[in-house]
């Protein structure tokens, strides 16, 4: 999954998960499912267990976000989360528009998250 990721505070430990939504302008976000912010940067983080389409839905949902359409979003959600699998647990992203479905694409940042206390000098 993703949560949300301040590269101006590396050290907070953020516990807002992402999903990606539109704004009005057509424009994809990440949007914090806790706190109902649009968020710029995510960062990939292990969750312990695998997040279904239908899980990132239900938070959604209960987030107080209104869907108008229920299989494209689900769609979306499914493309997005295959997204996130192909990113090393670290790494930091942006969604960025792109042609075709689902309109949206995952892209590295060269942000760097905090560094473990180990690897700190």
């Amino acid at each position: 999954m993703l949560v949300t990721f301040d590269p101006a505070h590396p050290d907070s430990q953020l516990s807002d998960f992402l999903a990606p939504q539109w704004n009005k302008d057509g424009r994809p976000f990440f949007y914090g499912l806790k706190s109902g912010k649009e968020r710029e940067y995510g960062m990939v983080v292990y969750t312990g267990r695998e997040v279904s389409p239908n899980d990132l839905f239900a938070k959604l949902v209960d987030s107080g976000r209104s869907v108008l359409a229920v299989e494209k979003l689900l769609a979306e959600l499914e493309s997005y989360l295959n997204m996130i699998r192909t990113f090393r647990v670290g790494t930091v992203v942006v969604l960025r528009p792109s042609d075709g479905c689902p309109g949206f694409c995952l892209e590295e940042t060269d942000v760097e998250p905090c560094p473990s206390p180990r690897q700190r000098p």
